[in-house]
């Protein structure tokens, strides 16, 4: 889902507290009126899978 942040900031004035956090880490909470988790984001296993898929395809 891609949202504009104008938009989350308007449903949610809590999304501005994440207004600090560096790139590379992402935010979740178990509800509304749980705390923010800020933690580094890492790619799971099937996420990154097919990556190069194609390279050396048609070479001869």
């Amino acid at each position: 889902m891609l949202v504009c942040m104008g938009c989350a900031y308007q449903r949610d004035l809590s999304v501005g507290l994440l207004h600090a956090m560096p790139p590379g880490f992402q935010a979740t909470r178990d509800s509304v009126d749980s705390p923010w988790l800020v933690e580094k984001f890492e790619l799971e296993d099937d996420e990154d899978e097919g990556e190069g898929e194609g390279e050396g395809e048609g070479e001869a």
